[in-house]
């Protein structure tokens, strides 16, 4: 018999003045594994108008693995799990 892989989540976005925008969420796994894990994540974006055609779009994020295995079989995987993110896109014509 298949192991059942219920799980919970929820998310939020919003939009705030000055072009802010946000996202949070979480999932939580009854019996998590390496690919079905619990995790919570968030992000944050700016977009700064430059002109009729450009754009600058700032933003972070972040991703925070709970409960995700490290091993595959009898090798340890050392791949990162929870990374932080942050990056500038110029948006052009």
């Amino acid at each position: 018999m298949p192991t059942v892989k219920a799980y919970l989540g929820a998310d939020y976005t919003a939009k705030a003045a000055g072009g802010w925008n946000f996202r949070i969420g979480g999932i939580g796994y009854l019996n998590p594994d390496r690919d079905y894990y619990s995790q919570l994540w968030g992000n944050a974006s700016k977009t700064i108008r430059l002109g009729k055609k450009a754009n600058l779009v700032l933003a972070t994020g972040l991703n925070y693995a709970i409960d995700r295995e490290t091993k595959i079989g009898d090798v340890t995987s050392i791949s990162p799990a929870s990374p932080v993110l942050t990056g500038a896109l110029l948006l052009w014509g």
